[in-house]
């Protein structure tokens, strides 16, 4: 018997908890056999909230250059509320054991070509 679960169920009274801190080995491991979309912006993260402009993000730097060895088009920062919105049609979510603040990551699919 499958299960289907959408993000919008699994993420019910918990949407910070979808697809939070996905660690940098396992973003570059996805990305070796998950195309990214060429059609449409590829990559989102979660913009900082206002008033955590202090709050360390260095992930990001590490996901830039990931991200960067699958597409030429970098990250787009979305705000808070748009990002869990993205979730919604997302189709399948990650969350690990990674702390770091604003490890937030969507990532959109492209064709996979023979």
């Amino acid at each position: 018997m499958a299960f289907l679960f959408t993000s919008e169920s699994v993420s019910e009274g918990h949407p910070d908890k979808v697809c939070d801190n996905i660690s940098d080995g396992l973003l570059d491991a996805i990305l070796t056999i998950f195309p990214l979309d060429t059609y449409e912006k590829p990559v989102y993260m979660m913009e900082k909230v206002k008033g955590d402009e202090a709050v360390p993000t260095d992930n990001w730097d590490e996901y830039y250059e990931i991200v960067k060895n699958y597409t030429d088009v970098p990250p787009e920062h979305v705000e808070r509320f748009a990002f869990y919105d993205k979730m919604k049609n997302a189709c399948a979510a990650i969350v690990t054991a990674d702390l770091r603040p604003y490890g937030n990551i969507i990532i959109k699919k492209g064709v996979i070509n023979n």
